[in-house]
């Protein structure tokens, strides 16, 4: 879709959408931290890789946890910005107040899951989604890192796959069909002799994850 504009936010104090899309390296601007405090994201918004624009990220982030109170902040922002295409927004596996930022503006929230603590956690998630009173299915549930060699001595749930999709099942959580396997491949993109992650679409094509990932965006 090269005629969908893409929007990349990252509510986390690391760097890697920084170090993935960025191409000017000596350009200078607002990064989400003051985006976020003066309210509109449109003058620190950058054009990346690939044709995809980012806010750069900061170190500070963390700051906006002691000052930020209204879980409806983000989605306030997001409307004064008014981006023209899909906007995606990637946080930490917590569920404090910059989180619930983000849950609160989706309209779909990814929920990874990839073993049977982090399904606890999805349920949170949920919960928090019935608190902001938005329909379950809003969230759904995404089995990530999945190792298919595990196997099992059980009839019913005999591998990691079926385990795990018997479990958020059984709570009634809302989940993808599709999933993502761990992949060595997968791993080697991320850490490399070029020192940028890099991206699955371009150099990662033919894997069983590139397909994964494909059947992912189509569901």
């Amino acid at each position: 879709r090269e005629d969908l504009p893409v929007l990349l936010i990252g509510l986390d104090d690391h760097q890697l959408i920084d170090r993935m899309f960025e191409i000017d390296t000596a350009s200078r601007g607002p990064a989400i931290e003051s985006a976020l405090r003066n309210g509109d994201l449109a003058p620190a918004i950058r054009l990346g890789q690939y044709g995809v624009h980012y806010v750069p990220s900061s170190p500070e982030i963390s700051d906006l946890k002691q000052e930020l109170r209204d879980p409806f902040y983000l989605l306030e922002v997001l409307r004064r910005t008014a981006w023209p295409g899909l906007v995606v927004i990637d946080t930490k596996s917590d569920l404090e107040i910059l989180t619930r930022n983000a849950i609160a503006a989706a309209d779909l929230s990814i929920v990874v899951v990839e073993d049977q603590l982090s399904i606890h956690e999805a349920v949170r998630v949920f919960q928090l989604l019935d608190r902001y009173r938005k329909p379950r299915d809003s969230a759904r549930v995404l089995l990530s890192l999945v190792d298919q060699r595990i196997k099992y001595d059980d009839a019913q749930r005999g591998d990691m796959l079926t385990l795990l999709r018997s479990e958020v099942d059984s709570r009634g959580l809302p989940r993808f069909e599709s999933f993502l396997a761990r992949s060595p491949k997968v791993q080697s993109l991320g850490t490399n002799p070029a020192g940028r992650p890099l991206a699955i679409l371009h150099n990662a094509k033919g894997s069983s994850v590139f397909r994964q990932m494909h059947e992912l965006a189509c569901e």
